[in-house]
């Protein structure tokens, strides 16, 4: 099956160059990302409650169908489909490169929502619209109101951003700031307090961050390895 073997050859040549980025950053990834993250939650946590009562209290009724739409498609179903669409765009071009980027953006966000959801099964926090006490009750394996803490929505949608934002920043760092929107939607429609959607985030680009370079990376020695050949033919 070579269609197959092609697939899990690109998967596997990404996941080694990407564990290989992540040790060649250790300030960024072992660092910065994790400061970050212990900031984000000693800052909100003790004010989620306070920051979400008050956007509950001024929603309005065309905003929240806007954060609506954003929750229902921007999530990993659109990582799929941008999955789908550049492998098959590479299959039908001969690009490599594009079959690799989409499968940067389905490792990024597989991995960064498999992560974020074992974290939110395993705190239990209750979510905003659960209307309980807001505190972490532990291993949650069913409840879905339970598994809050951090937002799989944000985690999602900011690794598949991510990835490409590094990969290919002309298109991704617009589509980057766009998926925003999701984190933003998913604080609005009352499913997840501010610290949930900022470390799902910061999950998410840490994932996105490492399979964007790893791509880079790839691609570059690609093209030096046509241009030396070029120049080899030349001469």
């Amino acid at each position: 099956m070579p269609l197959v073997n092609s697939i899990l050859s690109d998967a596997r040549e990404l996941l080694r160059e990407a564990w290989r980025a992540v040790r060649a950053r250790p300030a960024i990834f072992f660092a910065a990302f994790p400061v970050a993250a212990i900031l984000a939650a000693i800052l909100f946590f003790p004010h989620d409650v306070a920051i979400s009562d008050r956007i509950y209290a001024g929603r309005t009724e065309f905003m929240r169908d806007i954060a609506r739409r954003f929750s229902a498609y921007a999530d990993y179903r659109l990582s799929l489909e941008l999955f789908a669409v550049c492998w098959l765009f590479g299959l039908w071009k001969k690009r490599r490169d594009w079959k690799r980027l989409g499968l940067a953006i389905f490792l990024a966000a597989s991995l960064a929502g498999a992560f974020d959801t074992t974290i939110r099964v395993l705190t239990g926090r209750p979510r905003p619209c659960a209307n309980l006490p807001d505190h972490f009750t532990g291993l949650q394996l069913t409840d879905h109101y339970k598994q809050s803490f951090p937002s799989a929505h944000s985690a999602t949608s900011m690794a598949t951003a991510g990835a490409i934002a590094v990969a290919a920043p002309g298109v991704g760092i617009p589509f980057l700031i766009f998926s925003f929107g999701v984190p933003w939607s998913r604080l609005y429609m009352h499913d997840h307090y501010l610290s949930d959607i900022t470390i799902g985030g910061l999950i998410g680009l840490w994932f996105g961050a490492a399979f964007g370079l790893a791509h880079r990376k790839i691609s570059r020695g690609e093209s030096s390895q046509s241009l030396g050949k070029k120049d080899h033919g030349q001469d």
